[in-house]
């Protein structure tokens, strides 16, 4: 069989899923369960991918084992329209699905930078405000000018909020704003 043959034979299935699940009609529930089971098929698909794939087979698409990317990419495409349409954010394994066929892989890797020794350099210019940050940056094993980037980030970003509680004060005509809940209640004169 061709490839056009063995991607007709899984529009097929995905058109008779579609037709079971979502397309007799229906409220939103409905819909959204559809969607629901239309994306765990294809979730299915892509596990079974992988597992060939680790197996040590190849050409899998064009020996019809596993439905295209490029179909499975429509198919998807197809569902988000039918969530638009009834105006219900897609489930979650549907994002699965368009975050798997995007190729993004940036959850698993490791954050970049040092935010471990970010979090210690917060808590020890907490705890020793007049300590140097030639001190600092030998405790915790970074560069001087690392932790200079980091003392300058922190003074801008509070310089930032109390620039905007001054705008937000002057806009509001409140001179000393509090919350509601450390707001005290006036006493009661009866």
């Amino acid at each position: 069989m061709s490839l056009e043959l063995h991607n007709e034979v899984y529009d097929d299935i995905c058109l008779l899923i579609w037709e079971l699940n979502v397309g007799q009609g229906g409220g939103w529930r409905t819909t959204y369960k559809g969607v629901r089971r239309c994306a765990l098929f294809l979730i299915h698909e892509l596990e079974r991918r992988d597992y060939l794939e680790s197996k040590g087979e190849r050409a899998l698409e064009r020996r019809g084992l596993v439905m295209s990317r490029s179909l499975m990419s429509a198919w998807t495409y197809n569902f988000l329209e039918d969530c638009h349409s009834a105006r219900i954010p897609p489930p979650w394994e549907l994002v699965c699905i368009v975050y798997a066929l995007l190729g993004c892989s940036h959850i698993d890797e490791p954050r970049r930078g040092k935010p471990d020794a970010k979090s210690r350099y917060q808590s020890l210019s907490y705890q020793n405000p007049k300590k140097s940050m030639r001190q600092i940056a030998r405790e915790l094993g970074v560069n001087v000018t690392t932790v200079r980037k980091w003392k300058e980030t922190n003074q801008t970003s509070s310089a930032g909020y109390s620039e905007l509680r001054k705008k937000l004060s002057t806009l509001t005509n409140e001179v000393n704003f509090y919350p509601p809940k450390l707001r005290q209640k006036p006493f009661d004169v009866a």
